[in-house]
């Protein structure tokens, strides 16, 4: 809740945002960084076990100048949710998304081998 009242109070000046590891980051900060974090072009949200997919979702639709989210320890999502991530224009790191990317590798162990 602390965090939330912080960023309704002074989210919409903010451009980075660090909540790596903060264990209140929830529904409400979700909320809070959707409704005022407009300018908001590096977030880190890693190892913030209580946000869910959804909220998530929300933050990436509301946080228009988003460029840069790093969800390390992020083990709980969905294989449908990484393939519309893989779908926005925000780099995205710290999520294990080989499974969008599998094929690529099938494609370039047959390119490989080819040329061996």
């Amino acid at each position: 809740v602390a965090v939330a009242a912080f960023l309704e109070v002074c989210g919409g000046s903010l451009n980075q945002l660090c909540l790596n590891n903060v264990r209140d980051v929830g529904q409400d900060t979700a909320i809070s960084l959707a409704k005022s974090c407009k300018r908001l072009r590096y977030l880190d949200l890693s190892w913030c076990r209580k946000l869910t997919e959804e909220e998530l979702a929300r933050i990436l639709n509301c946080c228009s100048s988003l460029e840069s989210l790093k969800l390390y320890g992020w083990t709980h999502v969905e294989e449908e949710f990484l393939e519309k991530l893989s779908r926005t224009q925000v780099r995205i790191s710290g999520l294990k998304m080989t499974s969008v990317f599998a094929h690529l590798d099938d494609t370039y162990q047959s390119i490989d081998a080819k040329f061996c």
